[in-house]
């Protein structure tokens, strides 16, 4: 009999800034949208969501545990 394992696992980060400046502007958002999106696809993972403030960002991450 094979035991088999079904599972995701879903993250939540959140990134502020240094002293909480308000520093993340449109532009800096995409730039760093687009990291992110290839450092998680690195990872065998998915970004399910980005959203950010002036001086911080959200992830929402899915993966499979290994």
């Amino acid at each position: 009999m094979s035991k088999r394992c079904h599972g995701e696992l879903f993250y939540h980060l959140v990134w502020g800034t240094k002293y909480r400046k308000k520093v993340i502007t449109p532009k800096v958002a995409y730039f760093l949208r687009e990291y992110f999106q290839k450092k998680v696809s690195m990872l065998n993972a998915e970004l399910l969501g980005f959203d950010h403030g002036e001086d911080h960002v959200h992830l929402c991450i899915r993966t499979r545990p290994e």
